[in-house]
């Protein structure tokens, strides 16, 4: 369960954000799923946290939305600073879900 970058010319893109820097257990699917690799990952690619333009979610499951914010330094923070966070008007569950902007904002 990852996540995926769509480069163009003028915008990087982040689908889905993963895991997040824990491990997850989904009770549904009896499993545990260890993230903690995406960061890494976006590095090898020559991107950084501040290279994401935008973060579109296809839903807000835990296992989707791992890396949306972090710990600094006893803070909560972005992991992509500079990018716009986007997610389907509805979600899995037929419920609405905030459309465009930061977390926290509608």
């Amino acid at each position: 369960m990852g996540a995926h970058v769509i480069q163009t010319d003028s915008q990087t893109l982040l689908v889905d954000a993963g895991v997040g820097p824990r491990a997850v257990t989904i009770d549904e699917l009896q499993c545990s799923v260890r993230g903690g690799e995406l960061l890494q990952s976006l590095k090898q690619a020559g991107l950084s946290p501040e290279d994401i333009d935008a973060v579109f979610y296809t839903h807000l499951h835990p296992d989707h939305v791992g890396w949306t914010g972090h710990t600094v330094n006893g803070k909560h923070a972005l992991t992509f600073p500079r990018a716009r966070y986007v997610v389907r008007l509805r979600s899995q569950s037929g419920k609405s879900a905030s459309s465009r902007g930061k977390p926290g904002k509608t």
